[in-house]
């Protein structure tokens, strides 16, 4: 089932690279697409390497989820009334 149609440059599973757990969607591309993945252990391996790096990484994941977060909170606010 298609829950959502994404752009370019969509992050997706970031959840389960912060829960450490399986993820809970696929992903399939209807056009021919490069996909960049970050395994857990690149993600340590950049805060050892590159500090700064790895807080603008964290930072722009945060701002991310607080966004999905807030149009996820107002669709059921809209749902609700």
């Amino acid at each position: 089932m298609r829950l959502r149609t994404q752009g370019a440059g969509t992050v997706v599973g970031e959840v389960g690279l912060f829960l450490g757990g399986r993820r809970t969607a696929s992903v399939s591309t209807e056009q021919p697409s490069t996909v960049y993945l970050l395994s857990a252990a690149s993600l340590q391996r950049m805060g050892n390497d590159d500090p700064a790096l790895s807080l603008a990484f964290h930072q722009f994941i945060v701002r991310l989820l607080a966004e999905r977060l807030t149009t996820a909170s107002n669709m059921l606010r809209d749902f609700q009334q």
